[in-house]
């Protein structure tokens, strides 16, 4: 059991007295970035945010000073500060265990100002902590604190963040609920907190001070505790021999301050990462703070606790500004992860060695027994000047979106016949009647490419009711999901049944509005935009240079103009190579290799490789030789796969539709016998479309050895779990199977035809004059699906059209580089800071009173 006010403690002593705050922070670690993402399901501006998450503490500014000044005073059988934890940590943990389940914004929010409320009342932690492990031992129990922490980051980031939008499986409950990576993340954060509690109460005994300050020495006859704390609290917390704590602390805020709970939209938003590959950087950075936080503890016993702090701070100023410039030369100012994990760890080698010093040096100029009276002060500060600064990031965010990125409205992508400069747009917008002054021009290119000209351009229009639009379809959308939950409860009474149904189809037809009124705005500035720009822009179905199909419709070979170089090398350094500053290995991936790799789907043919006997699905992307910038695709697709499809385009369904449809039918088909598609095959496909319910039939033989012991009971189970199958009747024994099949009713086919499938339709009856028309849908949904899938990650192939991308889009944030300058500005003002308390100590104006009454015991 640890024991508090000993004057030398083992070093063992140290170490564990650090693991009930250290698992306090861990249980908080589910209110940053897990809390932060639970939010933006219901909202997105970062002003608004952090405004929500700072009314709490401005509310309750007192109640943590007021907790640490009252620990001062008290005393039970149990200890002072005890009771304050224990009743804050379970308190805690019930406000977590309740958020994965808040249905609003509004909710999920009281949850969180309850949280922060008992947060308040456990504020005496810090200071019980302090309590146990003596004055010149500190620097040592900041060393094992950030060494803890760093663990814990190792921990979070690196295994628990990346599984938040993961769903598991929950056993026997599996048919009432599944459970997410959300709930389990809140959980566990619970858990841990009911731990600390139960540490603390156990763990550590209290030992009454002889010169503890009671309650009625001061009370006047009468007086109410709350009001003795407020005529007492200022006089003490500002006095002035607390002056250089307040200094310490200022310099700390000025030189720590960052986008705190908006970090990982930096990440997911600007930079395009994963939550996991944000967490896996972040652990690992963690690993190494591991040590350089016990080094960092070190050092600061033994050598001066100030020197050590300012020193690291400067190289952290110097580090941030080489790290701004850096970034700001990539050519799309997006860090490579490894580059990202590089400097993020020399940043935190200089913040874990000031953070090592900062802790024990505020300590030295407070007295022993006004520990409780110094965290009421910090945790006023606290709650007053650094929620200030975290409430003003999310304002200055939206304050510099304003003043320097586009607002919401309608982007729309070009591409040109040419490769113009930004000068040569602008002048050619304007020449089409529209003002240049009043749109956003951005040059396209692949990531890690750069370059004052591109063939391919976005230009965005600022529309005012946009931004308001845009939040009410989050709005809509959280709406619409919360009344679905609350349709699939189980024994609901027909009229609520009723009343939710309406109230579900009202909200879909808002949304469905507010989407359309969106969209007419990008039509028509997408309309005006290729007008204005006329026969500068690349003739419509340009992206399909040529096409061909058999006569049975399973082997299709499309040649694809696209405007990035095709034969790139889009090999980046792996981690390890960069770690060990091994050069890239050229030719790992290229444009042609990924791109097949993402082709790969259900409805291709796979056959054995003649060299590996695996099979592979048939399907080759090759570049065409210079000067042309095109692939030729080669697909060989499933006939069995290509029958049932056919027959469903044949009736009236749209590709997309058909082609989902059957790929669930065929992956069960090759479940019972093998994934090779020669093992089994389809014939005599017919559809009655002529029944409410369509009903599809065709004849289904399998290879000798490829299904054995195959019935047809097992079969029809098979066929009626699929989507879409109302159900399934199936008859024949051995290998050979009668199927039918009865179908969900169709919807309604579309009616227009989008502009881009009509020119390319015009571009294939051109090319191919004597197909069919199911054989013209089939192409032009398979050009339109290839296209889409190059344009994504790693690949980035824009395809040769006049518009490549027309939507709405919300405002613009730049996470990076406007928090860039406003950390340097305020690096520099804390730096200042340093400097004075410097000189102070220097001409005797503050003393380390603390320091000098444990050199005195």
């Amino acid at each position: 059991m640890l024991i508090t006010r000993k004057t030398k403690v083992p070093l063992h002593w140290v170490f564990y007295a650090q693991l009930p705050f250290v698992m306090f922070i861990m249980g908080s670690f589910a209110t940053g970035a897990p809390f932060l993402f639970a939010m933006k399901k219901f909202i997105d501006n970062p002003a608004a945010i952090t405004f929500l998450l700072s009314i709490e503490v401005f509310v309750t500014t007192l109640g943590g000073p007021f907790c640490n000044w009252l620990s001062d005073r008290v005393w039970t059988r149990f200890g002072r500060r005890k009771p304050f934890i224990l009743v804050a940590n379970i308190l805690q943990a019930a406000a977590l265990f309740a958020m994965p389940f808040a249905s609003s914004l509004l909710s999920l929010i009281v949850l969180r100002w309850c949280y922060g409320i008992a947060q308040d009342i456990g504020s005496p932690n810090q200071a019980l902590t302090m309590e146990v492990v003596p004055a010149k031992q500190r620097g040592m129990g900041a060393g094992f604190f950030h060494g803890q922490i760093q663990i814990v980051n190792l921990f979070f980031w690196g295994i628990v963040l990346g599984r938040f939008d993961d769903v598991f499986f929950s056993g026997p409950f599996e048919n009432l609920f599944s459970v997410s990576g959300e709930t389990l993340i809140f959980f566990a954060g619970g858990i841990v907190l009911v731990s600390v509690s139960i540490f603390t109460w156990f763990g550590i005994h209290e030992v009454e001070p002889p010169t503890r300050r009671r309650i009625r020495d001061d009370r006047r006859p009468g007086e109410s505790l709350f009001r003795l704390f407020l005529r007492g609290f200022f006089g003490e917390v500002l006095h002035k021999s607390l002056l250089p704590l307040y200094l310490l602390l200022m310099a700390g805020t000025l030189l720590t301050v960052g986008l705190g709970t908006l970090e990982p939209l930096l990440y997911t938003e600007q930079w395009g990462y994963s939550l996991q590959e944000m967490g896996t950087n972040t652990a690992i950075g963690a690993s190494i703070g591991i040590v350089t936080a016990m080094f960092a503890g070190w050092l600061a016993d033994r050598t001066s606790k100030l020197k050590v702090y300012a020193t690291a701070m400067i190289l952290g100023l110097l580090g941030r500004v080489f790290w701004t410039v850096f970034v700001y030369q990539k050519p799309d100012y997006r860090p490579e992860l490894h580059e990202i994990l590089f400097f993020g760890t020399v940043q935190s080698v200089f913040g874990l060695i000031a953070s090592a010093a900062s802790f024990p040096l505020i300590l030295e100029y407070v007295e022993r027994n006004r520990l409780g009276t110094a965290g009421a002060g910090m945790g006023f500060f606290n709650s007053t000047i650094k929620n200030s600064f975290g409430m003003f990031v999310g304002f200055y965010l939206v304050l510099w979106s304003i003043f320097f990125l586009p607002q919401a409205g309608d982007r729309v992508q070009v591409v040109f016949q040419d490769e113009p400069a930004l000068a040569e747009v602008r002048a050619r917008v304007a020449a089409g009647g529209l003002d240049p002054e009043k749109l956003d021009f951005e040059a396209l290119h692949r990531p890690g490419v750069d370059g004052e000209t591109s063939r391919h351009w976005a230009i965005r229009r600022p529309v005012d009711e946009a931004g308001d639009l845009h939040k009410r379809l989050k709005d809509l959308g959280n709406k619409i999901a919360k009344t679905q939950l609350k349709l699939q409860r189980p024994k609901l009474a027909p009229e609520t049944t009723a009343k939710l149904q309406a109230e579900l189809d009202a909200l879909r037809a808002e949304d469905a509005a507010t989407r359309a009124r969106l969209a007419a705005s990008t039509a028509e500035f997408e309309s005006r935009l290729t007008l204005a720009l006329g026969p500068a822009l690349v003739p419509a179905g340009g992206e399909l240079l040529d096409a061909r199909i058999s006569e049975d419709g399973a082997e299709i070979a499309l040649t694809l103009d696209f405007v990035e170089p095709v034969a790139a090398d889009i090999s980046r350094r792996t981690l390890f190579e960069a770690l060990t500053f091994r050069g890239r290995v050229p030719g790992r991936h290229t444009v042609p290799g990924e791109l097949r790799r993402f082709l790969e789907s259900v409805d291709l043919a796979r056959a054995p490789d003649p060299e590996t006997g695996e099979l592979v699905p048939r399907l080759a992307v090759t570049p065409l030789p210079a000067p042309a910038n095109a692939l030729r695709i080669e697909l060989h697709r499933d006939p069995d796969f290509v029958a049932l499809e056919s027959a469903l385009v044949a009736a009236g369904r749209p590709w997309t539709e058909a082609y989902a449809f059957v790929s669930g039918i065929i992956p069960p088909i090759r479940g019972v016998s093998r994934a090779d598609t020669a093992a089994y095959t389809i014939s005599q496909v017919a559809l009655d479309t002529s029944a409410e319910n369509p009903r599809l039939a065709f004849d289904l033989a399998f290879e000798n050895d490829s299904a054995p012991d195959l019935e047809a009971p097992e079969l029809r189970t098979v066929f009626a779990t699929s989507g879409g199958v109302r159900d399934a009747r199936v008859g024949g024994a051995g290998s050979r199977f009668r199927v039918e099949l009865e179908l969900a009713p169709f919807a309604p086919a579309p009616g227009d035809t989008p502009p881009a499938d009509a020119a390319l339709a015009a571009r294939l009856r051109e090319l191919r004059p004597e197909i069919g028309a199911v054989e013209h849908a089939t192409l032009s949904a398979l050009v339109a699906r290839i296209t889409q899938i190059a344009s994504t990650g790693p690949v980035f192939l824009t395809a040769v059209r006049p518009v490549p991308v027309a939507r709405p889009a919300d405002r613009q944030y730049d996470f990076f580089f406007s928090m860039q300058v406003f950390m340097i500005l305020t690096d520099i003002l804390g730096l200042l800071i340093l400097a004075l308390i410097i000189q102070l100590e220097k001409r005797g104006v503050i003393r380390r009173v603390g320091a000098l009454e444990d050199a005195q015991r």
